[in-house]
């Protein structure tokens, strides 16, 4: 018997090792191609695709404040060096988010760099308002209505500054004349909007929810002081038997209430609520004050406050579960993402763990040359179609706004299922494809040698039964890298945004917001 220890075909040896390097090269290669396609697509559509200062500007819209105004400050350095006319929205956008010790000064400069913006002096008139400034926010509210387009909200605006003037000589007269003008006006409620990048960032998320109620609470805090300082004056005219006054004074309140209430153009919980608190601090003044109605009027002011009463239920009942059913949506959007660090954590936990057997056991890089079976190529193919069928499945229920408890506890289970499978199988896979320790010896020489390369060709199946399954966690690791990948391009081609972006695809309950205003509003009518 030869004492020279013979070499097992059946595990590899004296295989075409160089053609194993490189079929391993070539699929780590074609791994890293599908990493990098994603993220040159996510990076060239979101760094690439515009010039510095807009790239800045879209990249800061989506940040936190304390971020996004570091950001923004840069992209207005950039522009004012690249251009001699620099462009209004950087400058605007940073005074949206900028601190109270400077905000006054940056609203300034943006209102100088694009002075016929009506909606945008609106808020810095506001910012004057809050500062204590009434004087300047009476001019910005003044010349606010002096540009298109035509809005009744400057004139309410201007006549709340008025009615803080009073120390210089104004007089709820002044104010209260100002909204007389607005009310028999006939122009809509227009309130700004955020500043923002239409066409690539969508407007119906979270982030763009939060800046538009953030300018409806602007806007309508004078609007409150006013109402609540006006009822209190009409109440100490009313002590003086000036009923005729008191009546012209609580009608416009309630008027400028009711048009706030039920503007078009607003369609916000937090307007149509100031406009209906208004109304009713109106009509319940408008009640104490003149005891002496008529029963007929009388009933009909205290079935107009019952509405009224119905109405900001309503709209509170909504209010207190809107931050929940967004906290819910955006877990429902972080649901395919834990999935997918999940499903990588298994299957990179098993790879390391059969790497470390294989160390243990003896390094050999000849089972690489072994080809990989048709029941394993199959299994792997088939887990990782289950893998992208059950995230665009989630994406498809989203899309068709089914509630994530329906289809998400089956689609986690499904996955769960998947997972297991495809890690469990790596355990058997092997014993699948290796030729028995006996057949290999008995294949590589004499029978009457057997008993001798038996037990190196034991140790032989051992280093490649280890190989293998490192060899199988290590394509289903790429095959599940490449099946993420494009699952991400798929998801962006659905729904215009990338899965990482939940400050842009949580809903800010826009649309459901604008149906609590009309069923509000149905109560009114």
């Amino acid at each position: 018997m030869s004492s020279q220890v013979p070499e097992f075909p059946d595990y590899g040896e004296g295989g075409d090792l160089a053609g194993a390097r490189r079929a391993r090269r070539s699929f780590r290669l074609c791994v890293i191609s599908c990493v990098f396609v994603t993220f040159m697509l996510y990076f060239s559509e979101y760094f690439l695709r515009y010039d510095g200062p807009d790239r800045i500007f879209l990249s800061a819209l989506t940040l936190p404040f304390p971020s996004a105004r570091a950001t923004l400050k840069s992209a207005v350095k950039q522009d004012e060096e690249a251009r001699e006319q620099p462009t209004p929205k950087y400058s605007q956008a940073l005074a949206e988010r900028e601190e109270d010790d400077v905000i006054l000064a940056q609203y300034d400069k943006a209102v100088r760099l694009d002075p016929t913006n009506s909606l945008f002096r609106l808020r810095y008139g506001c910012q004057l308002y809050r500062l204590g400034d009434f004087a300047g926010a009476a001019i910005q509210f003044r010349e606010a209505g002096l540009h298109p387009p035509e809005n009744a909200l400057p004139e309410y605006l201007e006549a709340a500054a008025l009615a803080s003037l009073r120390d210089t000589g104004t007089t709820f007269d002044d104010a209260l004349a100002v909204v007389a003008r607005a009310n028999s006006g006939g122009n809509k409620i227009i309130l700004p909007r955020p500043i923002w990048f239409p066409g690539v960032l969508p407007q119906a998320g979270r982030q763009y929810s939060a800046l538009s109620r953030m300018i409806a609470d602007e806007i309508c805090g004078p609007l409150y002081r006013f109402s609540g300082e006006s009822i209190d004056e009409a109440r100490r005219v009313s002590q003086r038997r000036q009923a005729q006054a008191v009546e012209s004074w609580l009608t416009n309140i309630q008027r400028m209430g009711e048009r706030l209430t039920s503007a078009t153009e607003t369609q916000s919980t937090i307007a149509a609520m100031a406009g209906i608190r208004i109304q009713l601090d109106a009509v319940n003044a408008f009640i104490e004050v003149t005891p002496n109605l008529d029963e007929n009027r009388k009933a009909g002011l205290i079935e107009k406050r019952t509405r009224l009463e119905q109405a900001a239920k309503a709209i509170s009942a909504f209010e207190a579960g809107r931050d929940e059913r967004i906290e819910a949506d955006a877990e429902s959007h972080r649901f395919p993402m834990r999935l997918l660090v999940m499903g990588g954590a298994w299957i990179c936990g098993a790879h390391l763990a059969a790497i470390i057997i294989f160390k243990i056991l003896g390094f050999r890089k000849s089972a690489w040359t072994l080809p990989h079976s048709l029941v394993g190529r199959i299994v792997m193919a088939a887990g990782m179609m289950g893998i992208v069928a059950l995230l665009f499945a989630d994406s498809g229920a989203k899309m068709r706004a089914l509630s994530p408890e329906s289809y998400q506890p089956l689609i986690g289970g499904a996955w769960r299922a998947v997972i297991a499978g495809l890690v469990g199988f790596g355990l058997i896979y092997p014993l699948l494809t290796l030729t028995r320790a006996e057949d290999a010896s008995r294949r590589s020489g004499r029978p009457e040698e057997m008993a001798g390369t038996l037990p190196p060709a034991r140790a032989a199946y051992r280093r490649a039964f280890a190989s293998m399954m490192v060899r199988y966690y290590s394509v289903l690791s790429g095959l599940y890298i490449c099946a993420s990948c494009f699952w991400i391009i798929g998801f962006r081609v659905l729904t215009g945004l990338y899965p990482w972006q939940l400050s842009l695809l949580t809903s800010g309950l826009l649309s459901e917001e604008m149906e609590s205003v009309q069923a509000a509003l149905a109560l009114l009518s």
